[in-house]
């Protein structure tokens, strides 16, 4: 488009500069023109004069000197008819006016002298005694009224000649102009339509896609019907694409995992507000019916026991200790319902976990298998919390851990610690969960029956996820199957730089 409109351009100023050379031609040429026909007008009166003898009169004698003037001039036009005149007067025309207009002008030259010596303007002066007959001046003066008619002729040719060019020029300036036009008009139109092809139909499948994945629907490919540009859009959208995907998906787990967390601190909530309702009520008839029971112990150990003694005896230990087994499920319960940071101070992760891996080993449980304790370095992992939660945490997980494993199994702790958190896994290799147990592992009363013993009352993961989320921390059970072991992590916050640990060393309540 820009290349045709230049051509366009310079069409049409190639049409102009014509037209102003043809006008500037024509100018001179009616200028010449009239000075040819002002010279003929004199030429002729002169001609009738000396048809009717009357050649040397004062009027005829001034008529050959108007006509002699007036060619004078025209020929002194002709001596820049190369520098004004268009190409179209070609040099062999312009030389044939030129020889034409001296001959004339030498010849009225003559005839001039011949009348009229003393006034003469052009010419040599006539020898001394030249004798004037009119029968010789006739011939000549007819003889120049045909020439001038010629040239006059000739003259009418170079106008009619520049008219005819110009209007050639004018005709050939419009075809091209309006070719250039239509092709333009032509190129414009194909333009427009491969511009609709190759940018506007991709542009509104882009736009419709886009549409399509703001509304969540990523099964879609972009595939724009365009190359170069649109090609490699296409590419990069659809990557872009896949990440939002991931995204979305990535987000849609992580909204559901939130939800979970929400659903069981609710139930972990509800339990701690039922159980600070009841744990009271529960409490005081327990105290009474384990009361009773020692005081029925005693009695019937005072007095001696009997073969039937015996089996009453029997009877009041198992009311006495389910009875203790009661209000311990209600205590439990009641730690559910705890807030606060009462009691928190900092505290060595690092001495805690080797606290409880010491009295671990001590327990029935860890026989014919392996505990390993890997912490960093020499770090004390330090957390701000309460040493005896985080102990009863600790010991939950082991002895969860351990209960999970068969013999030979193996138990393995570590710690580590970065700027602004202290991590603590419990990995076994034990049976291992399920989807559905990972989901519902830290649930209140939830058991799946890992030990090889009794189930547990299905507290202790939900009380310890309690304990880890009031501490600002977070804690998290991974297993790749059954029979593939099981990991939980805590993650707490750390403690400042500069932190001191307090030295005491509180005894932890183990929970099933």
């Amino acid at each position: 488009m820009f290349a045709s409109l230049l051509v366009l351009i310079a069409t049409a100023l190639w049409g102009l500069y014509r037209q102003r050379v043809h006008v500037n031609g024509a100018l001179n040429e009616y200028s010449a023109l009239k000075h040819v026909e002002e010279s003929e007008v004199h030429l002729l009166a002169f001609q009738r004069a000396g048809h009717g003898g009357e050649l040397n009169n004062r009027s005829s004698v001034a008529e050959l000197r108007a006509a002699l003037t007036a060619m004078s001039e025209y020929k002194a036009i002709l001596s820049r008819y190369d520098a004004v005149l268009p190409p179209e007067i070609t040099p062999d025309l312009q030389a044939q006016a030129g020889t034409m207009t001296r001959a004339l002008v030498a010849d009225l030259v003559q005839l001039t002298l011949q009348l009229d010596p003393a006034k003469a303007h052009r010419g040599p002066t006539p020898s001394p005694g030249a004798a004037f007959n009119p029968a010789e001046l006739s011939p000549r003066i007819d003889r120049d009224s045909s020439q001038i008619a010629r040239l006059l002729s000739l003259c009418n040719s170079f106008v009619r000649r520049t008219g005819e060019e110009s209007v050639r020029d004018a005709h050939a300036a419009i075809v091209a102009v309006v070719t250039i036009a239509a092709l333009m008009l032509a190129v414009a139109l194909a333009g427009s339509f491969w511009e609709y092809r190759n940018v506007i139909v991709p542009l509104r499948y882009l736009r419709q896609w886009c549409r399509r994945t703001a509304a969540g629907d990523f099964s879609v490919r972009c595939t724009p019907a365009a190359d170069g540009e649109f090609h490699d859009l296409g590419r990069d959208i659809n990557q872009m694409a896949d990440e939002l995907s991931v995204f979305y998906r990535k987000l849609e787990e992580m909204v559901a995992r939130k939800s979970r967390e929400l659903v069981r601190a609710e139930r972990l909530a509800s339990v701690g507000y039922l159980a600070a309702g009841v744990a009271h009520e529960i409490n005081n008839p327990l105290n009474i019916i384990s009361g009773y029971a020692e005081l029925s112990l005693k009695a019937l150990r005072r007095n001696g026991v009997s073969a039937r003694d015996a089996e009453a005896i029997e009877h009041l230990a198992i009311i006495r200790s389910e009875a203790f087994r009661c209000k311990e499920i209600t205590t439990r319960l009641l730690s559910l319902a705890k807030g606060g940071t009462d009691g928190r101070e900092i505290v060595s992760l690092r001495d805690a976990v080797e606290n409880i891996a010491d009295l671990v080993r001590g327990l029935k449980i860890i026989r014919h298998r392996r505990l390993r304790v890997d912490l960093e370095g020499e770090k004390p992992l330090l957390v701000q919390a309460n040493l005896t939660e985080m102990k009863q945490v600790l010991l939950n997980l082991i002895v969860n851990a351990f209960e999970a494993v068969s013999e030979g199994g193996e138990v393995t702790v570590t710690g580590v610690s970065t700027a602004d958190w202290v991590e603590v896994e419990v990995v076994d290799n034990g049976r291992g969960m399920s989807g559905e147990t990972l989901e519902r592992v830290f649930e209140p009363f939830f058991t799946n029956k890992r030990g090889a013993g009794e189930p547990g009352t299905g507290l202790g993961l939900s009380i310890s996820y309690a304990i880890i989320t009031g501490h600002g921390g977070e804690i998290h059970a991974h297993s790749d199957g059954p029979g593939r072991g099981s990991r939980f992590k805590i993650r707490l916050p750390a403690a400042p730089p500069n932190a001191r640990v307090l030295q005491h060393d509180p005894a932890p309540e183990v929970m099933a």
